[in-house]
């Protein structure tokens, strides 16, 4: 499966590009040229992508050449493209985001802006990957508690209110429902931090950390239109983000998704695969 995962990711990036990839340029750039920028984006060789999950930021006293050491400084003349994860457990984070919620242990490093340094000497993309779902804090208690704090304060947008008083048939209760406006928003917001603070290349969204993103089809039916089209105006959302700071900046910033590789399955999870590649 990771394989097929992998495969599958190449060929989403080749089709949802958003943009291009020029590592070296800077400055504004018009409509015209960035219909350009789009198009070298999709004939650029990529070999090796490397997602890393992020668990190589863990620990006190750390430092840059401690972090880079464990999974990326071997990266160079191997990977073309490092994909990093900076969100987890539902809008935990191992970076500081204005939105987001930051690991205690990392307040004082920027573990992603370590990662991007490393990236810029070495000719590497760098893709910022945002868990679509994630549970595991799904042990959480109230003796225990490992939930976000958006998680605590927003109850009512998961799956369940604890682990025997869940309302779904499948899945685990600290699972996020994206039907819920106010979960969408705030993934865009994490989003839009993340291209304000960060100069990345790409956004990589992972839907197979956890499958289920709607708590209605967590409970055995399938998705229908009015949840792929609210997963799908959020995705539009993100691009036209992603469009404003590539023009600004003058490189590309591309959108990559991890999915099952079958359009029938994506879309009764909810993710309406064909039409996002259609649209670019």
């Amino acid at each position: 499966m990771p394989f097929t995962i992998n495969i599958h990711r190449l060929a989403i990036i080749a089709l949802l590009t958003v943009n291009a990839i020029i590592l070296n340029a800077g400055s504004p750039v018009s409509d015209a040229e960035y219909q350009k920028l789009k198009k070298a984006a999709l004939n650029r060789p990529r070999t090796v992508m490397m997602n890393n999950d992020a668990c190589d930021s863990r620990g006190t006293n750390l430092t840059a050449d401690i972090f880079l050491s464990r999974r990326t400084s071997f990266t160079p003349g191997i990977v073309n493209t490092l994909i990093y994860c900076v969100g987890q457990g539902g809008f935990q984070q191992v970076v500081d985001l204005p939105h987001g919620e930051t690991s205690p242990y990392l307040e004082t490093v920027d573990v992603f802006q370590w990662l991007i340094d490393f990236a810029r000497a070495n000719g590497q993309e760098v893709f910022c990957s945002f868990r679509m779902n994630d549970v595991h804090d799904w042990r959480h208690t109230e003796e225990h508690p490992q939930i976000s704090r958006w998680k605590q304060e927003h109850r009512d947008c998961l799956f369940g209110k604890t682990a025997e008083d869940k309302e779904t048939l499948y899945g685990f209760w600290t699972a996020m429902d994206f039907e819920r406006d106010e979960v969408r928003n705030q993934y865009l917001d994490i989003v839009n931090d993340v291209l304000q603070k960060y100069d990345v290349d790409g956004l990589d969204f992972d839907f197979s950390r956890y499958l289920p993103i709607f708590k209605r089809v967590s409970m055995g039916t399938v998705a229908d239109d009015h949840l792929r089209g609210l997963l799908t105006s959020m995705f539009r959302k993100i691009r036209k983000a992603a469009d404003a700071k590539g023009k600004e900046r003058g490189r590309a910033i591309l959108i990559s998704v991890v999915l099952p590789d079958s359009i029938d399955y994506c879309r009764d999870l909810g993710a309406d695969i064909e039409t996002w590649m259609k649209e670019g």
